[in-house]
């Protein structure tokens, strides 16, 4: 079994006895776009095997980091954080499956060009790692919601919001009061 990039030739385990296992180190650059200012900033490292079972291979990655450029929410610079995805499994199917699945969670392997392509699976699972609220540090203090300044690095002179600034639908319950009460305008 040979690599090349994510895809690899599967040949030598497609005709093994079942059981037949296959390891790799990966050190690769991921050409994926992740879209919302976020992108790799490290080669994705990772420990690959494979294992021929009964309909098809089964891919087995353990200890997979990679370093990424994100963009914090609270302040808006840039910090660089590592995904790491302690395991991940994905069976790889010799024939389509005629089960009642979600069809774009089956992988097959190509079994004219006798390759097994692990990029979108190697996507997903960064994706799903990635961080649900992007933060530099625990102690970022963001910006300042009225001048925008970075109160990591300055204090500003806007002094706290009265309750009536921080309250955006307040004047919701000015038009609920005004049509319970029938003193509403209405258009003609």
């Amino acid at each position: 079994m040979r690599q090349d990039g994510f895809v690899f030739k599967s040949g030598d385990l497609v005709h093994e006895k079942q059981g037949t296992r296959i390891a790799f180190e990966i050190k690769e650059r991921l050409g994926f776009d992740f879209g919302l200012n976020i992108k790799p900033v490290s080669l994705f490292s990772a420990e690959i095997v494979f294992m021929k079972i009964d309909g098809g291979i089964h891919a087995h990655i353990k200890n997979a980091h990679i370093d990424f450029e994100f963009t914090c929410t609270k302040c808006g610079k840039k910090y660089t954080e590592e995904v790491y995805v302690d395991e991940a499994e994905r069976v790889y199917f010799f024939e389509r499956r005629k089960e009642n699945g979600d069809v774009f969670d089956n992988y097959y392997v190509d079994l004219k060009n006798m390759t097994i392509d692990i990029s979108e699976f190697i996507r997903q699972e960064i994706i799903l790692h990635f961080p649900t609220i992007p933060v530099c540090s625990s102690s970022c203090k963001g910006l300042c919601p009225i001048c925008g300044a970075d109160l990591n690095d300055s204090s500003c002179s806007c002094g706290k919001l009265e309750p009536e600034q921080t309250k955006p639908l307040a004047i919701l319950k000015t038009l609920y009061n005004a049509k319970a009460s029938g003193t509403e305008k209405k258009d003609l």
